[in-house]
């Protein structure tokens, strides 16, 4: 089951997460519009990473 990563990311932010996920090797995730979704068991540990890296850099950041 695949559960909302993060939703209304700016385009950018779309772009680098996505990349940032794929160069760490994690190629388990969809992009729906302006959505990345995760599968659930992964959720907790890949919002950690993001948020190491700074990521996403725009908008509101909250637990969707």
């Amino acid at each position: 089951k695949f559960q909302n990563l993060y939703v209304n990311l700016a385009q950018d932010d779309l772009s680098s997460i996505s990349n940032f996920l794929v160069k760490n090797g994690y190629q388990d995730f969809k992009i729906y519009d302006k959505t990345i979704k995760v599968p659930t068991q992964d959720i907790d540990r890949i919002r950690v990473m993001l948020s190491q890296e700074g990521l996403p850099q725009k908008g509101i950041v909250g637990w969707e």
